[in-house]
């Protein structure tokens, strides 16, 4: 025999055998279980990766307008738990596409979402309690689903909520809460929010009155071609706020939110031109902006229709009767774009 090979002695009979078993069956058992988890993990994997592009497939068909096949897509992985699906599910009926508009339908596969943590799904359940669609109205109960999708960093829910608070619907008005997330939102770049953020600086609510800063938040919604953003930059320019009154850069602004229909800026445009500030004095052009502030321009509310019709009706009477017939021509032609004298045409500084 080789010296060098040492054999192992063998077990003495009845002494190792059992506990020798005993680990083979321990082994046993522990192998199973991790063939088991392997197993599990790979088919549950698979459709993971299936039903993400499922999903995808879903979104796609609802952007270009095939909602029975979004619907289709969506509607078997919803009901396997998949919260993108849910929330899917709950928009498609919520706007009633591709089904009957369906509220009650909507918050069911929302609340589905939502329950799950979807910020998205939070703050369409809140949108249902806020405008009581599908369920009473319950203000309260719209702040609790806001804060909880604003919580997640949802720039609307965000912003909403911070309505919610100045406006004291759904509990106590408190400003400096209403700032917080107004601003929270504007720095995530919501357009709406900085208005509001700018408004709050500008009156001096939640935080001390800053013009500059106000103005400083509605130049951003502006630079994103938000009609309010456009207004209020106009305004101050108009009202020296925060930065020194020029009415030629008040008119270039109010120009450009008119454009994209905002019946305030319409009407303040037809101020400027029927008293030759910023611009050539032209009634015929202050009669037409009046005009379309009335009953064209489509962002607007009950005081900018009436203050517009008014200015209008009163600009009128010092008119002549083929002076008014131009200008209403002058509006049934107007579309974005249209130049008039030289001042509304040049670009604002910095373009």
């Amino acid at each position: 025999m080789n010296p060098l090979v040492r054999l192992r002695p063998g077990p003495s009979p009845g002494h190792h055998q059992r506990p020798r078993q005993a680990r083979a069956a321990h082994c046993g058992r522990w192998c199973w279980l991790g063939l088991a988890a392997a197993l599990l993990l790979a088919a549950t994997a698979g459709p993971t990766a299936a039903s993400a592009d499922r999903y995808a497939e879903a979104v796609r068909a609802q952007e270009v307008g095939r909602f029975d096949a979004a619907r289709a897509l969506a509607e078997p992985l919803a009901r396997r738990g998949d919260v993108r699906a849910q929330r899917l599910m709950g928009i498609l009926y919520d706007l009633g596409q591709g089904v009957k508009q369906d509220y009650q339908e909507a918050r069911r596969w929302y609340r589905l979402a939502a329950d799950q943590g979807d910020a998205s799904a939070q703050r369409r359940m809140a949108v249902l309690f806020d405008l009581g669609q599908g369920v009473p109205q319950d203000r309260a109960e719209a702040r609790r689903w806001y804060l909880l999708a604003a919580a997640q960093g949802d720039a609307p829910a965000q912003a909403r909520l911070g309505a919610l608070y100045r406006l004291g619907l759904g509990g106590e008005r408190d400003y400096a809460e209403a700032m917080r997330w107004y601003r929270l939102a504007a720095e995530q770049g919501d357009p709406a929010a900085q208005v509001d953020t700018g408004f709050m600086y500008d009156q001096g609510l939640g935080v001390t009155a800053d013009p500059a800063e106000a103005l400083k938040w509605y130049q951003r919604a502006a630079d994103a071609k938000d009609p309010n953003g456009l207004y209020n930059v106009g305004l101050a320019y108009a009202r020296g706020r925060g930065v020194a009154r020029n009415d030629s850069l008040a008119l270039i602004w109010y120009q450009r939110a008119a454009e994209l229909g905002h019946a305030g800026a319409g009407n303040n445009l037809g101020t400027l031109y029927e008293r030759g500030l910023g611009t050539m004095k032209d009634v015929a052009v202050a009669y037409m902006w009046y005009s379309l502030a009335s009953w064209r321009l489509p962002l607007a509310d009950n005081q900018d229709r009436l203050r517009a019709i008014r200015n209008r009706d009163e600009l009128g009477h010092k008119m002549s009767a083929l002076g008014i017939a131009t200008a209403r021509q002058m509006a049934r032609e107007w579309r974005p774009g249209t130049s008039f004298p030289p001042a509304t045409t040049a670009p604002p500084p910095g373009e």
